[in-house]
């Protein structure tokens, strides 16, 4: 067997094989059965939730009500006043899936606004890292 091995293939091949292919396969079967192995970008959805959650309510301080959309709090509303700072954040917040957050006035359950990201599958509901992340408790 070993000289059949030797006159095919160039000495140490196989080993150059296994270094390379062998990680990519289970790299590949850990993608499958794990869609998103880490919690990170959860958390660093929460997180951009409370920090918008803060910037929403900073705009109902100065300008007595909540944004109409996302875009209110980047671009300047037509009812602010031209001495007003904005914008409030740089650009359209976004999470971690590189979407853009659902943004509803009045909120749901008698809150003044919704702030919500579907998760890793971007539809309403699910679990695990498919869960939908909201700025304020809701009943499921």
């Amino acid at each position: 067997m070993e000289r059949i091995t030797s006159r095919l293939l160039p000495r140490g091949l196989p080993v150059v094989v296994a270094i390379f292919a062998v990680p990519r396969i289970f790299m590949g079967i850990s993608h499958i059965l794990v869609p998103d192995p880490c919690p990170a970008r959860s958390e660093y959805t929460r997180a951009r939730i409370r920090m918008i959650h803060v910037d929403v309510e900073v705009f109902n301080l100065n300008h007595g009500r909540y944004p109409e959309k996302n875009e209110d709090l980047v671009a300047r509303p037509s009812c602010v006043a031209p001495g007003k700072r904005v914008p409030f954040i740089p650009r359209s917040p976004r999470d971690a899936w590189d979407r853009e957050f659902v943004y509803r006035v009045p909120g749901t359950d008698g809150f003044p606004f919704d702030l919500v990201s579907y998760g890793a599958d971007g539809r309403p509901g699910g679990p695990g890292f498919d869960e939908d992340l909201w700025n304020h408790a809701r009943a499921k």
